[in-house]
């Protein structure tokens, strides 16, 4: 038993210590490309709504634990 809380312990640390050194993740919407193709004209593009231009979004649990990072630099 002690066993299991020492593990789950640790597995909570890793991923709060991930969170702080990798904040962002690939953008789910728009895969890191962030300029979108319309649906209409195929040659217009717009920016992702998601990650507004960046390709990246926060990862889950960031903002609530330690707040928000600098926005990543756009490409």
């Amino acid at each position: 038993m002690e066993v299991v809380v020492v593990g789950l312990i640790v597995a909570i640390l890793l991923y709060v210590a991930s969170l702080k050194l990798n904040p962002w993740v690939i953008c789910s919407n728009c895969k890191n490309t962030p300029k979108i193709k319309g649906s209409v004209a195929k040659y217009a593009h717009h920016v992702c709504p998601q990650c507004k231009g960046t390709g990246q979004t926060l990862r889950f649990g960031r903002r609530f634990i330690f707040g928000e990072p600098m926005p990543p630099h756009k490409r």
